[in-house]
């Protein structure tokens, strides 16, 4: 990879590739700049060929605790600080959604 250089026509295919116009100027700097990068991007992807074994999981396990049961709020207990009234067990509330949905 190293030594790599880029034909000026390589450098305007990545551009349109890119959808961008370049100058010669930037063709130019391009050119000189864009092997550099490639060389970087080859090292990152070398490190990353290398170290594949280590992006496995560990091993896991999940630490649960057995299911107790305790003494728990009665429904009226639950419901006492509610807003609003209850109709069979439940709470009611305000209607917050209209049915002709223009809002």
């Amino acid at each position: 990879m190293k030594g790599t250089t880029l034909t000026p026509e390589e450098i305007r295919h990545i551009a349109d590739l890119a959808m961008i116009t370049l100058t010669d100027e930037e063709v130019a700097k391009y050119q000189q700049q864009l092997p550099a990068i490639l060389e970087y991007v080859h090292k990152v992807n070398e490190i990353a060929d290398e170290s594949k074994g280590f992006t496995s999981h560990v091993d896991l396990s999940n630490v649960l605790r057995e299911d107790e049961p305790e003494e728990t709020l009665t429904q009226e207990e639950a419901t006492q600080n509610r807003k609003g009234t209850a109709k069979n067990g439940y709470i009611t509330v305000d209607s917050v959604i209209t049915s002709g949905g223009d809002n």
